[in-house]
């Protein structure tokens, strides 16, 4: 079976009725990422100022030294110097490579097990975002505790699907109020997070005069795309248009649809799924466009 006819083919997976153990392949990942034996990356989440100083220093003992050993010896002592705090975070560059090239592309300067800074982040908020790197499982209250600084760090180091996730998180577990929806508007829009920015857009909906009282005081930034989120917000709560879905062309249909809803046919058609919801919807309009070309070529 091909590899294109293979993803239109509905798989069913073999589920015996005798005791079989369950793949242990998690719980050995979790293991591997804790073995300081096994790892070839040490990050450091602390002062960036420490770790260049323990990294120079290592680098001119190791000019100093003849052997393999003592260059180990040094380097884990150079490690030992820099986890006083608790501040160490092991990893594998070809995990790295395959689940988060923009922490693989940052370890590159450094050598095997000399520690990479890592600035700007809470040390548990980076150990949760390495979790869901390693496909290891975050507990709810994870997620509810620290969702908008994962959001953070998957945006500082490019980690798609964990800000996606962080952001869904966000609109889940973040209450919307008069106090701070205007924040997370401006929030939302810098960070790029459509789904949070559209749920911000739903508060206003349905608190109009909150709304209002924001817009008139000039206090959100002169943005046309802030507009179209609210009026597609608006449009999508209308059930007449709604009901009449059907009746639109694709590019309609799509302006028309909520950004999950988005993000789940870009998904399904192999699309990139970060970005606006502009992005979204011209992605799937140019596939659109694509496939009535090629049905008319047939």
């Amino acid at each position: 079976i091909s590899k294109n006819q293979h993803s239109e083919v509905e798989v069913k997976r073999f589920i015996p009725k005798s005791f079989i153990p369950k793949n242990s392949f998690a719980e050995k990942l979790s293991n591997l990422i804790t073995d300081e034996n096994l790892v070839d990356v040490l990050f450091v989440v602390q002062n960036e100022k420490h770790c260049k100083e323990s990294y120079e220093e290592v680098e001119h003992k190791k000019s100093a030294s003849d052997s393999d050993n003592e260059v180990t010896l040094l380097q884990q002592s150079s490690v030992r110097d820099v986890d006083n705090d608790g501040n160490l975070v092991y990893a594998h560059r070809l995990i790295l490579q395959a689940c988060a090239p923009g922490l693989a592309m940052l370890c590159e300067p450094y050598a095997n097990l000399i520690p990479v800074p890592i600035d700007g982040v809470d040390v548990e908020v980076f150990k949760i975002a390495m979790k869901y790197v390693y496909g290891l499982d975050i507990e709810r209250n994870e997620w509810k505790l620290h969702c908008q600084k994962l959001v953070d760090v998957a945006d500082k180091y490019e980690l798609i699907d964990l800000k996606l996730t962080a952001e869904a998180a966000c609109v889940e577990f973040m209450a919307i109020t008069a106090d701070n929806a205007h924040d997370l508007l401006l929030y939302a829009d810098a960070k790029n997070c459509p789904l949070l920015k559209e749920a911000v857009m739903k508060f206003f909906v349905n608190n109009k005069a909150e709304a209002l009282r924001i817009v008139s005081s000039n206090i959100l930034p002169k943005s046309g795309s802030l507009l179209t989120d609210l009026l597609a917000v608006m449009t999508a709560e209308d059930q007449k248009y709604v009901q009449n879905e059907g009746k639109f062309d694709d590019s309609m249909k799509y302006k028309m649809m909520d950004v999950s809803s988005l993000r789940r046919e870009a998904s399904e058609r192999g699309l990139d799924i970060d970005g606006s919801r502009e992005t979204l919807i011209a992605s799937l309009e140019n596939e659109s466009g694509k496939k009535r070309k090629r049905g008319e070529a047939e």
